[in-house]
């Protein structure tokens, strides 16, 4: 947060803050036309959203519009969005300290944060409304749940359900997400693989089984984007 009103700008702020403000305009108002929702098409909107809600909260907070904007031109004052910027990269540092204790120690746990916390990397991006350290929180977030998921032995973990959603909501944020479902895959098959070899009616007998199709799903619906011709428009997104 230190002089976080004086932090640099950077291209993207725009492209996420702005068209957040326009996609969710365009839902409140009922558009859901493919003009308005192909602008920026080439990243998904959940980054958007919750950076475009932010700037009408401050675009109607005086505290904000009078006082904490004032270093940054008319039109591109985000400073609110940096903020939350900062909150969700501490809940990634957070995030990182309570899988490393879960699977290491605690010393380990406070080295690996305090290693990420200073990595010029993510600094940089926990300091600007981007899409990279809010995914980064979705799927670090997805992958603790689905941990603790496994960790009770229960097939039918309603914990693996909201894991799914978790990791939708990051692939509706970028999509390099995407591959965390290879990564949920693989630790299912090495943790009830053989449960599934001796008894093959497990293998449907889980919840496991619908994380690719709930995640993918909680993707869909909140690209309203993909709503006429999800993969055409899917593969128009992800050439650009």
């Amino acid at each position: 947060m230190w002089e976080i009103t004086k932090q640099f700008e950077v291209w993207d702020e725009t492209a996420v803050v702005r068209v957040g403000e326009i996609y969710l305009d365009a839902m409140k108002n009922g558009d859901f036309s493919k003009d308005t929702w192909k602008l920026n098409k080439e990243h998904p909107p959940f980054a958007k959203y919750i950076y475009g809600a932010s700037r009408i909260i401050s675009l109607n907070v005086p505290y904000f519009t009078n006082n904490l904007d004032q270093e940054y031109p008319i039109g591109r004052r985000y400073t609110l969005q940096k903020i939350l910027s900062v909150l969700i990269g501490t809940i990634s540092v957070l995030l990182v300290f309570l899988l490393s204790k879960k699977f290491f120690s605690f010393e380990i746990a406070v080295l690996s944060s305090l290693i990420l916390s200073f990595t010029p990397y993510f600094i940089a991006h926990s300091r600007v409304p981007t899409q990279e350290n809010m995914v980064s929180m979705f799927t670090l977030l997805s992958v603790y749940i689905f941990f603790i998921a496994l960790d009770s032995n229960l097939l039918k973990n309603k914990k693996f359900i909201i894991s799914a959603i978790i990791l939708g909501m990051a692939i509706a944020t970028k999509y390099n997400a995407f591959f965390y479902l290879i990564l949920f895959g693989l630790l299912a098959l090495i943790t009830y693989g053989e449960n599934f070899i001796k008894s093959k009616k497990l293998i449907f007998q889980n919840y496991i089984i619908f994380i690719p199709f709930i995640s993918l799903l909680t993707f869909y619906i909140l690209w309203p984007w993909l709503w006429p011709d999800p993969v055409g428009r899917f593969l128009d997104s992800a050439s650009r």
